[in-house]
């Protein structure tokens, strides 16, 4: 499907009241945990219907452009569509999703892109994996944790009754809490996803897959 070249070249800013921050915020409010920024209403009135499971699945480029000039108006996903947000400037993989995961801003959190040079150590770093951005070892493994540190706001859930869950790629998922589990690719996502709503209880799972994004970067085309 072909989509306006005007449209595709338009200049669009960060919206704050309407982007993707809001909806870390709106699931901080869920969790109890404390927010100042903007909620977002459409899943605050969605929140309060005290559901089971409440699952939040990040699928990486997924935005949309690649929607609309992929799949028809009536498909699945198209006539699912809610609202469209704006993302973070600048709308890297590494500076939104971490964006959605600590529900802060970039100037706030400082995780800019996937590789950053880092003047005290002259070094340019891939900063989920440490690994030096030229030569690919891994040289400061943690090192950008340690000096631009958040913590995830749905590991700071209040709530007793809610268990939080959450799937990553290997690269974002070591380290992290034993209610953490890795997923590689979608079929992998949605099998430990399925294991975990079989349990007990209310659950908020948080989940991120790299696809589309590492599959356009891997066949360099915009459209699928």
């Amino acid at each position: 499907m072909k989509q306006d070249k005007k449209e595709l070249d338009k200049l669009i800013f960060p919206d704050f009241e309407k982007n993707i921050i809001n909806i870390s915020s709106s699931f901080s409010k869920y969790l109890g945990v404390k927010t100042d920024k903007s909620t977002l209403k459409i899943l605050d009135d969605e929140l309060v219907k005290d559901y089971e499971d409440v699952i939040f699945i990040i699928f990486d480029g997924l935005g949309k452009n690649p929607i609309e000039i992929n799949l028809e108006e009536g498909s699945f996903i198209r006539s699912h569509v809610k609202e469209y947000l704006t993302t973070t400037y600048p709308s890297t993989t590494t500076n939104a999703t971490t964006t959605f995961m600590s529900n802060l801003y970039p100037m706030e959190h400082g995780w800019f892109a996937w590789s950053l040079y880092y003047e005290e150590i002259d070094k340019c770093l891939d900063i989920f994996t440490g690994r030096d951005s030229f030569t690919q070892k891994v040289t400061h493994k943690g090192y950008t944790n340690t000096k631009y540190k958040f913590t995830p706001y749905f590991e700071n859930n209040p709530r007793e009754d809610v268990s939080v869950y959450s799937i990553f790629p290997f690269f974002v998922s070591e380290g992290r809490n034993n209610k953490t589990v890795n997923a590689s690719t979608v079929d992998e996502l949605f099998i430990e996803l399925e294991k975990i709503v079989k349990y007990k209880g209310k659950k908020f799972v948080y989940c991120y897959c790299d696809d589309p994004d590492k599959t356009m970067q891997t066949i360099k085309k915009f459209s699928l």
